[in-house]
């Protein structure tokens, strides 16, 4: 496309004189582009043949984003699902394969959604589990969001009627990350506020995000500062898809960008 509309420019500028085409406008339609990947349109595999092909094309870069490629939403939109880090990192390495096998130097975009991102996958990757939301109400024990939807679904409730179920019931579940609400456990302790103060500051030092510690990891520590009887529980409010709840925020889209960057040429977060 480029080349055609280059040549078109071309020959109406040559049929000009040559003062009116001193005057008239020159577009540089070579510029190098960067190719929209989006999710890679599959596994490891179409992300490998994806590449190809805009290599063939004449892409000088590719931009790969880490949402999930079966419920990709636009930038603008609301609900995006990501995938683990661990996936989205292993598109990158298979990009950054094909480019190396073929011998070029395309430039490789990696781009975040973790901003704005409400839901996840799965909770398989460490990176994730500090982002993930999880019902704090012990009352909701055993009545997880999706059963309760689907026992509405089984009694012919539909659309608005659903949505007023989901809604009171994640009101109910007082919906945080482990790390608030073991902060907040440790508010309520029995203990002075000194005390206090010194456990907030071992946990937010074992805890940081750029730690990245599991969830198994996180208890043990809770633990060890005499909170661990804390109810917290991220598969509770799991989506009827079995999507978990995800707290966007740029320090999520941080702890992303640096395990994608070792992989990419530059970092995009949205």
């Amino acid at each position: 496309a480029q080349l055609y509309h280059d040549r078109k420019q071309r020959e109406a500028r040559m049929s000009l004189p040559r003062a009116d085409r001193a005057r008239a406008p020159y577009v540089d339609f070579l510029k190098p582009i960067i190719a929209d990947g989006d999710t890679g349109f599959g596994g490891a595999t179409a992300t490998v043949k994806l590449c190809k092909l805009f290599v063939e094309r004449g892409a000088a870069g590719v931009h790969l984003e880490d949402q999930s490629s079966v419920t990709k939403k636009c930038g603008h939109m609301a609900g995006k699902v990501l995938v683990a880090v661990s996936e989205h990192v292993n598109r990158l390495v298979a990009a950054r394969l094909q480019f190396d096998v073929m011998g070029v130097e395309t430039v490789l975009v990696a781009r975040t959604d973790a901003v704005a991102a409400t839901l996840i996958q799965t909770n398989v990757d460490a990176r994730d589990h500090q982002f993930i939301l999880g019902a704090t109400n012990p009352d909701l024990r055993g009545r997880s969001l999706a059963a309760v939807l689907s026992d509405g679904m089984a009694a012919g409730k539909t659309g608005r009627e659903l949505q007023a179920i989901e809604d009171e019931w994640l009101a109910a579940a007082q919906l945080k990350t482990f790390s608030d609400c073991v902060r907040d456990a440790i508010a309520g302790l029995n203990a002075t506020d000194q005390e206090k103060r010194r456990k907030l500051q071992e946990w937010d030092a074992a805890t940081s995000y750029e730690r990245c510690v599991s969830n198994e990891q996180a208890r043990d520590v809770a633990a060890r500062l005499g909170v661990a009887n804390v109810f917290w529980d991220w598969d509770l409010p799991r989506t009827r898809e079995g999507f978990y709840r995800f707290r966007g925020s740029v320090a999520a889209a941080v702890v992303r960008g640096r395990a994608f960057a070792p992989h990419a040429d530059v970092l995009w977060m949205e």
